[in-house]
């Protein structure tokens, strides 16, 4: 199982993108002083450069502005609501997935142990981490969910 973090992945994301955005901000800077530096075919050059490069960083920066208020509107509100869920029923729904494990044999079967296999398989760390702990709460909870469906 890969360790999967949707909170700490979005994080990484931002600060990605905020990187991105400060070195087109230091190549713009750079770019504008060589320009001011220039003249003739060169200057109209650096001009078109700058211009590409400003509606680029222009874009840039509305796309990483849209992304940290998607993540603090609504991923982090939601995101908060499920780790509670996760963090309150955690136990019951791996009891019942053990229990389901125990008393039958076919393909939720299967997955539920996929599930929870990758889950011990992982460091004493990961295997407390509420964000590891949600994913795989979430597998078993559907999978717990299908098999109620049938019934």
């Amino acid at each position: 199982m890969i360790v999967y973090k949707p909170k700490g992945d979005f994080e990484q994301s931002i600060g990605i993108q905020e990187q991105y955005v400060t070195l087109l901000k230091t190549y713009y800077a750079e770019l504008m002083m060589k320009a001011q530096k220039s003249k003739g075919y060169q200057l109209s050059k650096y001009r078109v450069e700058l211009h590409e490069l400003s509606t680029k960083l222009d874009l840039q920066i509305s796309l990483l502005e849209e992304k940290k208020s998607n993540f603090n509107e609504y991923f982090i509100p939601s995101y908060n609501k499920e780790l509670e869920e996760c963090e309150s029923k955690y136990d019951e729904i791996w009891l019942e997935a053990c229990k389901y494990v125990n008393f039958n044999d076919n393909d939720i079967t299967n997955k539920m142990k996929f599930a929870m296999d990758s889950l011990m398989e992982q460091d004493e760390e990961n295997r407390k981490h509420i964000e590891v702990k949600n994913v795989v709460y979430k597998d078993l909870k559907t999978l717990l969910s299908l098999v109620e469906n049938k019934d």
